[in-house]
């Protein structure tokens, strides 16, 4: 798992919620409904990274207690 890459999604997602909200607070809710949208895709994409990231140290577990 890239803890940096993750770091930066992370960061991605609350910038783009909280200037989503602020938009949709002043009434820009087509501007501000963008915005959360790219909040949700980021915050998917984090989630497949840590995904991936467990997947493959399960794996390398297995490996080890299964050589093979």
């Amino acid at each position: 798992m890239d803890r940096e890459r993750l770091l930066t999604i992370a960061s991605e997602v609350k910038d783009f919620s909280s200037r989503g909200i602020e938009l949709i607070r002043l009434g820009k809710y087509v501007e501000g409904h963008s915005l959360m949208r790219q909040a949700v895709d980021a915050g998917r994409r984090s989630r497949g990274l840590i995904k991936q990231g467990q997947i493959q140290q399960t794996l390398q577990a297995l490996e080890k207690t299964h050589p093979g």
